[in-house]
């Protein structure tokens, strides 16, 4: 994970530790906690959907290989007011993924328009290898809120991590060996991040997150 340890900043952040802040993104704790890191929040929160310019921008510290962006949403826990659907709740729309190598010229590597609710699913985003130094998320359309800040107009983004990683297509098993290893199948991410197939993160656009090796 190129993001572990990086610096971050925000457009707009609640520093209210532990539970919100902008180093929460990179802490490595991939759920929001009962009673620690819920994740980071934009604040104050925006008042409609569309048309804001909310973003995080991560640095990384010298230039670095990517290709793979994993997001994590706030996931509900135990201090969360019951029924209020925190899981996935305030996860961005419509926004792309940028990188840079002086933190001024931006290129965008991804666009992702009309994210669907992940839930407390985390999501993948690909794109052709490139170095950078600095990664931006981007977001021009923000996702539905909780219910009870869906009823005031409330607007926020709101994630528990970003992981970024230069991953490599593992080659193809032979059908036997797969079927009788398909229950242990895993997804192996820079040596660091292991997803199993009931938590493996859905890209935008319906692709399957493929088994890969560093």
């Amino acid at each position: 994970n190129v993001l572990a340890g990086a610096a971050v900043t925000a457009r707009t952040s609640l520093q209210a530790a532990p539970g919100w802040g902008t180093g929460n993104l990179v802490d490595g704790k991939r759920e929001s906690l009962a009673g620690g890191a819920k994740g980071y929040t934009s604040n104050p929160p925006d008042r409609s959907q569309t048309g804001v310019d909310q973003w995080v921008t991560f640095d990384l510290g010298g230039s670095k290989a990517l290709n793979t962006v994993v997001v994590y949403p706030r996931t509900a826990t135990a201090d969360d007011p019951a029924g209020d659907g925190t899981d996935g709740a305030h996860f961005p729309k419509s926004f792309a993924l940028q990188v840079s190598e002086d933190g001024t010229t931006w290129t965008t590597v991804r666009d992702v328009i009309g994210q669907a609710d992940p839930g407390p699913r985390p999501q993948t985003y690909r794109f052709d290898t490139t170095q950078a130094r600095y990664l931006r998320v981007q977001v021009s359309e923000l996702g539905r809120p909780t219910v009870e800040e869906g009823r005031i107009g409330y607007y926020r983004l709101q994630l528990a991590e970003v992981q970024a990683f230069e991953l490599h297509k593992r080659l193809r098993r032979h059908p036997k060996q797969e079927r009788a290893t398909r229950k242990g199948r895993s997804f192996l991410f820079s040596g660091s991040l292991r997803l199993g197939l009931d938590e493996r993160p859905s890209d935008d656009g319906g692709e399957e997150a493929e088994s890969v090796d560093p």
